[in-house]
């Protein structure tokens, strides 16, 4: 069975709550085994008291369940995350052409998409987070211009 990091399991909570309208952690913890993937109670509870906390889903009470679904905030919150999930995929998709070129690409470029990818690698998906994110985008953005520009002149 496979660990899970925290920032992805709190992401996969919202979308399976999105798909299934509502969730009990058991339920969850059920899904995530038939998945293969090693969670506990003392994983799944935090993470939902935490979202509950965040008004970001809300508890409903029947019976001796307690159901958790998506607030308005939590449906937005989702909305937000995985388009910046997208914007994500689809960079790392092209800096991966990069690697597969024979250009000769200088250290600086190197460092700055090594720190880029060991953040996104590391990345806990919340809102304050996805700031530090998109600074290191803009960051490595502007090496690649440095570089780019500096091969024009020399060209």
């Amino acid at each position: 069975m496979k660990l899970i990091k925290s920032s992805f399991l709190k992401l996969m909570i919202l979308q399976y709550i999105r798909k299934h309208e509502k969730l009990t952690g058991y339920e969850f913890m059920k899904f995530c085994r038939e998945k293969g993937l090693r969670v506990s109670p003392g994983t799944i509870y935090p993470h939902l008291k935490d979202l509950s906390d965040r008004k970001i889903l809300t508890v409903v009470n029947e019976g001796r369940k307690k159901y958790y679904i998506l607030t308005k905030k939590g449906k937005k919150t989702l909305e937000e995350l995985e388009s910046r999930k997208e914007e994500i995929k689809k960079l790392v998709s092209k800096l991966g052409i990069m690697w597969e070129t024979d250009v000769n690409i200088p250290r600086t470029v190197l460092q700055a998409l090594r720190k880029f990818l060991t953040d996104l690698h590391n990345f806990d998906w919340n809102r304050g987070n996805v700031r530090v994110l998109l600074k290191d985008i803009e960051e490595l953005a502007e090496t690649l211009r440095r570089w780019k520009n500096e091969s024009d002149r020399g060209s």
